[in-house]
């Protein structure tokens, strides 16, 4: 008796695994439809405008985001979530123009390191959804550096900020969609992958902008291949 009660808390176990698996890969697989109508609506305006190289660049920057989306890689290299970060800030910067700039400012000797996919581009799409929207316009840096035996990544905005009791890693789950969409998320995968091996701050500060970090520890790839990059001012 004592062996099929232990039998069926093993089969509990691996079941509730399996549905935060389920859970995390429908959560990191997610490109947000309005992100995709506005894309779109780009397109169409950029040859309405005549401007049919740029909308072709457009088009290819859109077509690598879906692809990257569509892979089934849990984790990848930091590298290749920079690039799909780049991609989505050319899409950006061709919608809003001079309004929005950029910088990246990465440590080539983390670039290697393995994370999950989608971590750090919500944090850019929240940058600009929330911080420099409603002020119209402004500038976000990028920036990861290696701390020991962890890796600290920053998106640092100086959009319009929050007061503290808006933290949306402190409010629920409802409340915390209004305002930082795509955080709650972060962490749950984080915490799927991690367990409580990492960190995820927001520091926040009405009308001078918003720091949102996340400290992991440093998992590198193996079979990765250095390919120095990565000062970028946009």
């Amino acid at each position: 008796m004592g062996t099929e009660v232990e039998r069926l808390r093993q089969r509990i176990k691996e079941l509730e695994f399996l549905l935060a698996q389920n859970e995390v890969k429908s959560l990191e697989k997610q490109i947000k439809p309005h992100f995709l109508f506005n894309t779109l609506n780009l397109v169409a305006r950029l040859i309405y405008l005549g401007k049919s190289e740029e909308s072709l660049e457009v088009v290819y920057a859109l077509s690598k985001l879906l692809r990257y989306t569509l892979e089934k890689k849990e984790l990848v290299r930091l590298r290749d979530e920079v690039q799909y970060v780049k991609n989505y800030l050319f899409i950006q910067q061709s919608r809003y123009g001079d309004a929005l700039k950029y910088q990246m400012d990465i440590s080539e000797n983390i670039l290697s390191c393995l994370i999950p996919t989608l971590a750090l581009q919500p944090l850019v799409d929240n940058a600009i959804k929330h911080g420099l929207e409603p002020k119209g316009g402004g500038s976000i840096l990028i920036f990861g550096r290696r701390d020991g035996n962890q890796v600290v990544l920053k998106v640092i905005d100086d959009g319009v900020g929050f007061e503290e009791e808006k933290n949306p890693l402190k409010q629920g789950a409802g409340k915390a969609a209004s305002i930082g969409s795509g955080l709650q998320n972060i962490k749950k995968r984080l915490q799927f992958y991690y367990g409580d091996d990492f960190k995820l701050n927001i520091v926040s500060r009405p009308e001078k902008g918003t720091e949102v970090s996340i400290i992991l520890p440093f998992t590198s790839d193996a079979n990765d291949e250095y390919v120095p990059v990565f000062w970028f001012d946009k």
